[in-house]
């Protein structure tokens, strides 16, 4: 049957108001469909708007149905291009076996299809790849990094747009880099949930938090501690890190660490001030007792209590070891320990209940003086000017006060030796007595220390001038008794020389 004949019928049809939907309909079946010079072909309508036009009041499909039997057997639909655009591409839509198939050609599909997108039989969407595993299965594309497109891009090519490829995600405005927002509207973002590494900004740009204005690689900014730290939940050690303003208990202007999310409890602040004037300082150490340490460049102060150096070890404490000066009481040491004192004590020495204080006198007599416990007065000074070593010997000191026995008849058995000390490596010749044999003649002056006896060369004096004054005692009883002899064998002479006298 003839296209000439078709529309004839066609006319004739619709001038006798007969089927011709149906007649029509029967006849192309019949004679196979041919359109010839942009004819339309209505169904359900009599102004079809297309070369196909299928209109209907309820679901309308158009149905490709294969009859192959067996596995892989294709329905589907052809988009051909013209003779006019031989390069242009031909596109395919088919169902294969149950998936859902896009493909192209440049041939009129004389040649094997190339697939662009399927979905398989798991509503499993896959481009640019045949076995997707998942909703949406993306593959092959250009890299961002070496100036690609990327596998995906949402939004406008010339403007912001949002490109993504199989290791990056890169928001750019008219292929310029731009910035990229996470959740900018609130909610909460996960990096590495359940492991893995999370790298930003290696390029050298920088990440901001809480901020547009990024002026560091990393650039936070918050009312509240900046940074939470927490090793785990079963054992928590928890740190707090903030750059605190003045609504914080602890004060404005400082970098805080504190095991709590109370800026008080900061057991570290370190505070923008170059001094450190005992009250506050570029570096603190707090405790929760109100106990502070602290530190600048060259100072260490406390403030609510002692400042102690190894105070629960028992660690060796070096200061200066290679040289240097040490003040204590002065910021002008004249000597490797220089101690200055406007009252009190200068040094005292303990071991035990034993002290002893050392205190250069005051009054100008530059005396240094040795006091012992808590005895009010100088038990020993020696003299500023000369140098002499004075004990103290004031009858108010002593008690039981007796005259000493004779001593020459002892001291008669001490013997007196010239020696040297044997640590002495130049054996320079010395001279005295040995404490072992003065212990039993004059127990007073010897004493024992460490296991070696030494002997009071002071007392020792002492007893000297009590030998003195024996013997002084002596010669004048001889004086005496020579006296009285010479009178006796010479009584004239005394007679007249006694008359010569009246």
């Amino acid at each position: 049957m003839s296209p000439t004949w078709i529309r004839r019928l066609h006319l004739v049809c619709i001038k006798k108001k007969m089927a011709s939907k149906f007649i029509l309909t029967t006849l192309l079946m019949a004679q196979g469909m041919l359109l010839i010079g942009q004819q339309r072909l209505g169904i359900n309508t009599t102004s079809p708007f297309r070369t196909l036009d299928v209109v209907g009041s309820g679901d309308q499909h158009i149905r490709v149905h294969t009859s192959s039997a067996g596995f892989g057997a294709e329905a589907g639909l052809e988009l051909v291009r013209g003779l006019g655009n031989a390069s242009a591409t031909d596109w395919r839509i088919v169902n294969d076996g149950g998936t859902f198939k896009i493909l192209y050609g440049d041939d009129n599909f004389t040649s094997p299809a190339i697939e662009a997108l399927r979905i398989n039989s798991a509503q499993e969407t896959g481009i640019g790849t045949i076995s997707p595993t998942s909703k949406l299965h993306i593959d092959g594309g250009t890299q961002i990094a070496f100036g690609g497109h990327g596998y995906m891009k949402i939004g406008n090519l010339t403007s912001y747009n949002l490109a993504f490829d199989n290791g990056q995600i890169q928001a750019l405005n008219n292929a310029a880099p731009a910035p990229l927002y996470f959740q900018a509207n609130g909610g909460n973002t996960h990096f590495g949930l359940n492991g893995g590494n999370t790298y930003m900004a290696l390029g050298g740009g920088g990440v901001g938090v809480g901020t547009t204005d990024i002026i560091a690689p990393l650039t936070i900014e918050d009312d509240n501690f900046q940074i939470d730290i927490n090793n785990d939940v079963d054992d928590a050690n928890h740190w707090h890190i903030g750059a605190s303003n003045d609504g914080w208990q602890a004060g404005g202007n400082q970098l805080l660490f504190s095991p709590t999310s109370n800026s008080a409890d900061a057991a570290l602040r370190l505070l923008d001030v170059s001094d450190n004037d005992g009250d506050m300082a570029p570096v603190m150490i707090h405790t929760s007792t109100e106990q502070t340490l602290l530190l600048d460049g060259n100072e260490i102060d406390t403030r609510g209590a002692s400042l102690y150096f190894n105070y629960n070890t028992d660690e060796q404490t070096y200061i200066n070891p290679s040289g240097g000066r040490v003040g204590i009481g002065t910021t002008n040491p004249q000597a490797m320990l220089h101690v200055n004192t406007a009252s009190g004590d200068v040094l005292t020495l303990q071991n035990g209940n034993a002290k002893w204080h050392f205190n250069p006198a005051t009054g100008g007599d530059e005396d240094l003086n040795f006091y012992y416990n808590n005895v009010n007065s100088a038990i020993s000074t020696i003299d500023g000017v000369s140098g002499q070593w004075t004990n103290i010997s004031d009858r108010e000191a002593k008690d039981h006060i007796t005259p000493m026995t004779e001593v020459m008849a002892k001291l008669k058995e001490l013997q007196v030796y010239n020696y040297s000390m044997r640590y002495d490596s130049a054996h320079q010749t010395m001279t005295g007595i040995i404490a072992q044999e003065a212990e039993p003649l004059f127990p007073e002056i010897v004493s024992q220390n460490e296991g070696q006896y030494g002997v009071s060369y002071s007392q020792l004096a002492a007893i000297g001038v009590k030998a003195i004054q024996e013997q002084q005692l002596l010669i004048a009883q001889l004086k005496d008794k020579v006296a009285k002899l010479k009178a006796l064998s010479h009584p004239t002479t005394n007679t007249k020389e006694t008359t010569g006298s009246n």
